[in-house]
């Protein structure tokens, strides 16, 4: 039996245009896209981690947290960064194997309890004194790449990221690549 195909939007298209006719999804295109984008979201939310442990994904959640903490804005934890991370230490040879270093740091602070139970005042103290180990500054990194990252990625969840720094990924739609698409997709 074949293992169910993660759902993608222009196979969910094909599959639609063959049953409804190209016009009506030429006239919804917008909407179809909407949806298609939050049933992936769904179910990468659900889906389980492919590299980081039950205690690893609490682990770095609290670490990224205190990288970029939510105020009045979203932080990391609401960006989904933790997701972007497993998929980084999965899938990128400069990562592969990080995850040992995350351990190692979680064991090195864990000393003090599970740190994601501590307030963030410890939290921030244990930091501190980790801030100069390459663990660390391989979270860090990451961090701060999820949460500016393109949202497929795993990261910034509801582009929270990009809506902090001012970036609008909306299509320049003008000559010479582009400006045809402008009505299609509006």
């Amino acid at each position: 039996m074949e293992s169910p195909q993660k759902p993608d939007r222009r196979g969910f298209l094909k599959r639609l245009g063959s049953l409804t006719g190209g016009s009506v999804i030429a006239a919804n295109l917008p909407a179809f896209l909407a949806t298609m984008d939050l049933a992936c979201a769904a179910e990468a939310e659900n889906a389980p981690f492919d590299t980081l442990l039950p205690d690893d994904v609490a682990f770095v959640e609290a670490v990224a947290a205190r990288i970029i903490p939510t105020d009045h804005r979203p932080g990391a934890r609401e960006a989904g960064v933790v997701r972007f991370i497993d998929m980084c230490l999965d899938t990128m040879p400069p990562f592969t194997g990080a995850d040992a270093l995350i351990r190692d740091l979680a064991e090195e602070l864990g000393k003090e309890g599970e740190v994601h139970t501590l307030d963030e005042t410890r939290q921030d103290e244990l930091l501190r004194g980790v801030e100069n180990e390459p663990a660390f500054a391989v979270l860090q990194f990451l961090t701060v790449a999820g949460f500016l990252s393109h949202p497929s990625r795993g990261g910034n969840r509801g582009k929270v990221g990009w809506e902090l720094i001012g970036f609008d990924d909306a299509h320049a739609f003008q000559a010479p690549f582009g400006h045809y698409d402008a009505e299609v997709t509006s």
